[in-house]
């Protein structure tokens, strides 16, 4: 699967890459639709972003994540097996963000974006650093590290299991942004 992303990645980016004026981050009205493979723990995803300027240095968006969850297996001290059942909506979330954009305020090629943000989700708090190259007028890769710090979600009242694999985890996004303006 990395093999295989990475020579997606290669060949946007050998596509694209004429464009000595392209920005990946053009402030107010900059609107970008982004797509990426996500990673947490051992579980694999997608992730599709929407983020909008307000300002030179600020943006905010919202985002929403689907995990391809098998249904776990645990073992207790005792060594019986557990099989959970993984209910639809343990393997989403949805949530809206902030990122403060640092290309301008340290001067960087306009061609660089990198950026920090602060999430809140159906299922928790995090924060997220990340970068976004851009290959073109319209097109750039984007990459981003999320650690989650706090929790809104967990077991329901009955005291069932429910999972939350975004709470409280780091887990990185890879993918392609695309720009709709």
């Amino acid at each position: 699967m990395k093999k295989f992303i990475s020579i997606i990645l290669i060949s946007v980016t050998s596509l694209f890459s004429g464009n000595a004026l392209a920005q990946a981050y053009d402030g107010d009205d900059d609107s970008q639709l982004i797509l990426g493979y996500v990673r947490i723990k051992d579980v694999s995803g997608i992730e599709l972003q929407s983020d909008k300027g307000v300002g030179d240095v600020v943006s905010f968006g919202a985002r929403i994540t689907y995990l391809f969850v098998e249904n776990p297996q645990i073992t207790d001290s005792q060594g019986n097996t557990y099989t959970f059942d993984i209910k639809g909506i343990d393997k989403f979330n949805l949530g809206a963000f902030v990122r403060l954009h640092f290309s301008e305020t340290f001067k960087l090629s306009e061609k660089f974006d990198p950026f920090l943000g602060l999430d809140i989700s159906l299922k928790g708090f995090a924060a997220h650093g990340g970068a976004k190259y851009s290959l073109n007028d319209n097109f750039c890769v984007f990459g981003q590290f999320t650690n989650g710090f706090g929790s809104l979600y967990n077991a329901n009242d009955n005291g069932d299991y429910n999972a939350n694999y975004f709470a409280k985890q780091s887990y990185i996004t890879l993918g392609l942004s695309i720009r709709l303006d």
